[in-house]
C-alpha cells in the first residue's frame, strides 16, 4: 500500500496518524493504567525516555482534549526533479498562508510578506518561474497529488 497509495506521501502520512491516534487512545484508556507495566515493557525497546509514568500521566492529562481536536494542515507545492533529485516546492505566499494558519493556532501575531525571509531562489526566480530557471521537469501537480506525469527532459 506505500508505494500504491493513491494520495502518495499524505497518505502514509494519514496512516501513520490513525496508528499513533489509536495508541494514545489506548494508553489513555483506563485499562492502560491498570496494565501500565505490561503496556510499557511491551514497547519499552522502541522507547527510551526518562520520564516516570506519573510524568506521562500528567502529560496525558494535560493532551488528552487535544486527541479530539486534531486537524492536518496540508501545504500545496510543486514536485520537481532536478539534477537527479526530487523536491517538494512550495510558494512563498503559501509559505505565508501555513506560518500564519500556524501562528494563529498558537496565539503568535501573524506575519505579512515583507517580514519573511526568502531563499536566493524565491528572490531571483519567484514562482512559477522556478521550474525553466532551474531547468527542472514537473512531475506532478497539487490538484492531483500522488499522480506523476511522466518525467522529460527540459
Amino acid at each position: 500500500m506505500r508505494k500504491e497509495d493513491p494520495e502518495g506521501d499524505l497518505g502514509r502520512q494519514n496512516r501513520q496518524r490513525m496508528v499513533i491516534k489509536a495508541i494514545l487512545d489506548k494508553l489513555i484508556s483506563i485499562d492502560s493504567v491498570t496494565n501500565y507495566k505490561k503496556i510499557l515493557s511491551a514497547v519499552e525497546v522502541n522507547i527510551q525516555t526518562n520520564l516516570s509514568f506519573e510524568d506521562l500521566l500528567d502529560i496525558k492529562s494535560g493532551y488528552v482534549d487535544a486527541l479530539d481536536n486534531f486537524t492536518q494542515l496540508s501545504i500545496a507545492g510543486e514536485e520537481l526533479y532536478y539534477d537527479e533529485i526530487y523536491y517538494y516546492y512550495v510558494d512563498p505566499e503559501e509559505r505565508l498562508r501555513v506560518a500564519n494558519t500556524l501562528r494563529n493556532e498558537l496565539e503568535i501575531e501573524e506575519v505579512q510578506f515583507s517580514d519573511m525571509n526568502l531563499s536566493d531562489a524565491d528572490a531571483s526566480f519567484g514562482y512559477g518561474q522556478m521550474t525553466s530557471a532551474l531547468s527542472a521537469t514537473r512531475v506532478s501537480d497539487s490538484d492531483n497529488f500522488g499522480e506523476t506525469d511522466d518525467i522529460t527532459e527540459n
